[in-house]
């Protein structure tokens, strides 16, 4: 039957506290035995010292001595044991524990009872609740010095320079005393002290610190443990959240990194679209890692089950990529780093975002140290990051990859609307926030309808009698055209004939969010006059079931429909793309416009006029939208008019 890791620890608490009491009760004893003898002795021999006495008087000397040995022996127990539990209470599911404790019954016995004249002493005061048995851990540690390099493998930099992390911990470096043989059992617990030490240091310097969970039958190294908790950190938080922040800026020209394309032409777009960028920023880190895991992956895809791949294939990605051929060593070092980072990350590409792009306090780690694991460290690493934590960070990191490469629409991330300040954040979350804040808004392609949600859903005004109903009020009768780009009863043109280069969604200052063009090339029209460049698309919903002023929800008329009646509402709450972040313009270079797209009625985005790359895409709403949800224009052109 499987026990709950909370019934697994109040078990062994339970356990090591009876063998506790029992331990106690037989010291005891044996300090009474052993005065009783000592006493008889010196009434026996006046003149021989207690030292000798107690010399003379094996049986409870060896008492005292077994029961000694049983009470380290518990004292190591518990020192793992409580490493283990601190680090699980905080932080979710209880570690599994080392090698059960030697049972009472296989223990040295008690000694014999005192004699019935002499009395009992009291028990010894029971020390609070909240004293837990732990090695002498000092309250901070000192500054560790030299570690490794912060910079990564990327052949910048001098090679062997030295860099420093005041204030933290280096890689597995927790003391520096001298080592000493020892005992298999004594180095254990040295070791157990020196995860506690570390653990102990990164709680306190982050808040958002969370220890992986580990068995104490086989822990982690320091540096192990440094690792993972690094990519589960405030900071890895942090640098995920400002890897989202810079993609906002309008001076990053993200645009340029979109692309469809697969394999070689992924990686090649991305490779070029790196040397844009000239800033040190964590985007220009970041895009790096990216650029060699994509390398490395379009290269690794071409031996199709050879060991290596084909030189007739590499020599086209050398041209492709711009490299000569005495530029052949960059490029291998360029596939190898790639190589690196697909083992580290393994099944979790999203780590690419977390592992810390410099060495910073408390963890003192930078790529570098990630890219030095080889062999069983590789293994470990994996086992101890598989966990549903990481995961799920590692999804919302993977949504932000996936919109960098052009995969999917670019969205908002929760937090960016309903938390801010998680870009500086460096207080306790609970992990359901935290994981709920990283993930990114919900996304749909085309809007959705479940007509058993609204059972009671009454037939729209000026409903035709002979259309049916109940039915999706956007849906087209069969007997009407189907779509305005095309002559055909059933397509695809939703899916193929709106624009396929997507905007993106940047801070525009007092605006707020909002949405900017993006061209092929930089220059160039990114969206021809007429041209359609989406929809905006949510739940359908009764009409009437949200405010008319609400600024999550769109009016759905029919053009169709004498009187061009509203027959629904679309919301934009819950899942929708990227078009709900549209701005008001008085001027505005797009508009909106009901479309008939295969089979069903959108509310389309078209160009109003050509829009270049870099503009930002905004719709008139009306002077009347705004005003219901008390909003006032501040568009270029009600500046101007105000000033007259």
């Amino acid at each position: 039957m499987a026990h709950s890791s909370d019934e697994i620890t109040v078990e062994s608490l339970g356990r090591i506290i009876q063998e506790a009491q029992v331990l106690l009760q037989r010291l005891v004893a044996s300090k009474t035995a052993l005065q009783s003898q000592q006493q008889s002795q010196q009434e026996r021999n006046p003149g021989t010292s207690p030292l000798a006495a107690t010399a003379s008087l094996p049986t409870p000397q060896n008492h005292v001595r077994a029961a000694l040995r049983d009470l380290t022996s518990i004292a190591q127990e518990v020192v793992l044991f409580s490493t283990s539990c601190l680090s699980s209470l905080d932080n979710g599911p209880s570690f599994t524990t080392g090698t059960a404790a030697t049972p009472l019954t296989h223990r040295t016995p008690l000694p014999p009872s005192p004699p019935d004249h002499q009395a009992t002493p009291a028990p010894a005061t029971p020390r609070p609740d909240s004293y837990v048995l732990r090695p002498n851990t000092p309250s901070s540690i000192e500054s560790l010095g030299e570690v490794r390099d912060a910079t990564e493998f990327n052949g910048s930099g001098a090679k062997g320079a030295k860099r420093h992390c005041e204030g933290g911990v280096g890689p597995g470096q927790i003391t520096k005393k001298p080592r000493t043989l020892g005992s298999a059992s004594s180095k254990g617990d040295s070791h157990s002290a020196e995860l506690e030490k570390l653990i102990l240091k990164l709680k306190s310097h982050d808040q958002l610190c969370r220890i992986p969970a580990f068995p104490t039958s086989n822990p982690p190294t320091t540096t192990m443990l440094q690792r993972v908790a690094a990519i589960e950190s405030g900071p890895a938080i942090r640098q995920f959240c400002s890897l989202i922040a810079a993609r906002r800026d309008r001076t990053t020209d993200m645009g340029l990194f979109q692309t469809q394309s697969q394999g070689v032409e992924r990686a090649m777009e991305l490779w070029r679209s790196l040397r844009l960028i000239t800033d040190k920023s964590v985007l220009n880190s970041f895009m790096s890692r990216l650029v060699q895991y994509q390398m490395a992956l379009a290269v690794d895809n071409t031996k199709q089950g050879r060991i290596r791949a084909d030189p007739v294939e590499i020599n086209k990605m050398m041209d492709k990529f711009g490299f000569s051929a005495s530029d052949r060593t960059k490029f291998q070092h360029q596939v190898t780093q790639g190589r690196f980072w697909r083992l580290v990350c393994g099944r979790f590409p999203g780590l690419l975002c977390l592992i810390p792009f410099k060495s910073a306090r408390p963890y003192c780690l930078s790529g570098r140290d990630y890219l030095s694991m080889r062999g069983g460290e590789l293994e470990k690493f994996a086992q101890l990051v598989d966990t549903p934590f990481v995961e799920r960070i590692c999804q919302a990191c993977e949504a932000l990859i996936d919109m960098v490469l052009g995969v999917t629409d670019d969205m908002m991330f929760k937090w960016e609307k309903e938390h801010p300040t998680l870009l500086s954040w460096e207080k306790s979350l609970s992990d359901d926030i935290l994981l709920s804040l990283l993930q990114p808004h919900e996304y749909c392609e085309e809007n959705q309808y479940d007509g058993d949600e609204f059972p009671d859903w009454a037939k729209p005004i000026g409903w035709p009698n002979e259309w049916p109903w109940k039915a999706n009020p956007l849906a087209i009768v069969p007997t009407d055209r189907q779509c305005d780009f095309c002559p055909e009863s059933r397509c695809q043109c939703l899916y193929t004939r709106l624009v396929k280069r997507r905007p993106r969604i940047k801070s525009w200052g007092s605006l707020g969010f909002g949405l900017q063009a993006v061209a092929s090339r930089e220059g160039e029209v990114a969206y021809r006059k007429g041209e359609v460049m989406g929809q905006i698309c949510g739940k359908i919903v009764p009409s009437g079931t949200y405010p008319h002023n609400s600024s999550w929800v769109m009016d759905m008329h029919r053009p169709d429909i004498d009187g061009d009646p509203v027959v629904c509402q679309i919301y934009v709450a819950g899942p929708s793309n990227s078009f709900l972040n549209l701005n008001h313009h008085c001027r505005a270079s797009a508009r909106v416009r009901p479309l008939r797209v295969s089979g069903h009625w959108i509310c389309g985005i078209e160009a109003a006029r050509d829009i270049r790359h870099g503009e930002q895409i905004t719709v008139n709403f009306g002077k009347r939208f705004l005003r219901n949800q008390g909003l006032r224009c501040e568009c270029e052109a009600c500046r101007e008019a105000d000033r007259i």
